[in-house]
């Protein structure tokens, strides 16, 4: 019997974050489902994609920080993450879209704004390879985006 809860634990812990639930929580404002999210991921960040989830979420929390130290802690502690993910996977796009929605979104003052264009390049060439469902998310980004525009079509 501890074997196969063992097993299912292995298994839990090694499995990607749903992207879909990812991207729900990244575009909520609800700072009680984001620290829920975190605290899974810093759990269960034994995979590339859950370990860019984190670093983005984090990133996410520190707008909600009152405490200018702790958001810009916040923040370069996430930064440093998807920077690692990043770095590790130059070709997801995955990775380099969500860099892109928060380095379009951050405020000028940290400067965490140098590889929008490289990163637009990237997510336009690859973007017909990619799965319907990350698809599906940066359309829906882009509509809104200044840096970013896909054809819905």
């Amino acid at each position: 019997m501890k074997f196969i809860f063992i097993l299912l634990a292995f298994s839990f812990i090694s499995k990607d974050m749903n992207s879909d639930a990812f991207y729900k929580i990244f575009s909520t404002s609800n700072i009680l489902e984001i620290d829920e999210t975190i605290n899974s991921l810093k759990q269960n960040s034994k995979t590339s994609k859950n370990r860019a989830y984190l670093g983005a979420l984090l990133m996410k929390k520190s707008n909600f920080e009152k405490d200018i130290k702790l958001k810009i802690k916040l923040f370069k502690e996430g930064a440093n993450i998807l920077e690692k993910e990043i770095l590790a996977n130059k070709t997801n796009v995955e990775y380099r879209f969500i860099r892109l929605i928060i380095q379009e979104n951050a405020p000028k003052i940290l400067k965490y704004n140098k590889n929008i264009e490289e990163d637009k390049e990237i997510i336009i060439t690859n973007f017909e390879l990619l799965n319907n469902s990350l698809k599906k998310h940066i359309k829906k980004y882009s509509a809104d985006s200044k840096a970013l525009f896909i054809d819905k079509n």
